[in-house]
């Protein structure tokens, strides 16, 4: 599913090769120049981590994305369940979301492993009060299952292949009453 009715944002992911050296710039600065350059509000801004990432957040970081969250800012951790970070960054860092990657998911009505992974990070996602988005559904029954376990959102080729422009604008105003109702696929996935 996309983001719920009535939330509209943009996410950036971050990985340790997109920004400069940590000795040239100050996260919030950074984030704060970005978002005026765009004329976007913090509240208008995901920033997406990559797991991998996360490990080699200092606390000096962690503190600066805590003051951004404050002020508006949402912060994901993306492919979630495929690098090394510690679960206590989940507690440490202010984060809004989680990403399940797409490998865990590509299988899941098949692999038990797979299913069971999936259903440990949504359940641990929901207890600690956060959204669970899943990536690369590409089957009907993959969104079913996922439904099914209270994954929050979901995307992928399932629902659209990437689209240009115009393609996008005639997607959103034919959905538009499915996804205002909660559903975002051209098939009810009930």
């Amino acid at each position: 599913m996309p983001a719920a009715p009535g939330e509209t944002g943009r996410s950036r992911n971050g990985s340790p090769t997109g920004l400069p050296p940590a000795s040239r710039w100050s996260l919030p600065q950074l984030i704060t120049e970005v978002l005026a350059d765009a004329g976007l509000t913090p509240d208008a801004l995901e920033l997406e981590i990559t797991e991998s990432l996360v490990m080699e957040i200092s606390k000096p970081v962690a503190e600066a994305l805590a003051r951004l969250k404050q002020r508006g800012l949402g912060l994901v951790i993306d492919d979630f369940g495929t690098g090394y970070s510690s679960l206590s960054s989940l507690k440490q860092l202010p984060i809004n979301k989680l990403k399940i990657d797409r490998s865990f998911v590509r299988d899941l009505e098949v692999d038990e492993n797979d299913k069971a992974i999936v259903k440990a990070i949504i359940g641990m996602g929901r207890s600690l009060g956060l959204t669970v988005v899943a990536e690369g559904v590409e089957k009907r029954t993959q969104a079913q299952l996922l439904q099914r376990e209270g994954c929050h959102i979901f995307h992928g080729y399932y629902y659209s292949r990437p689209l240009p422009e115009p393609a996008f604008l005639d997607f959103l105003t034919h959905y538009a009453g499915e996804c205002a109702g909660g559903w975002s696929s051209p098939s009810d996935v009930r």
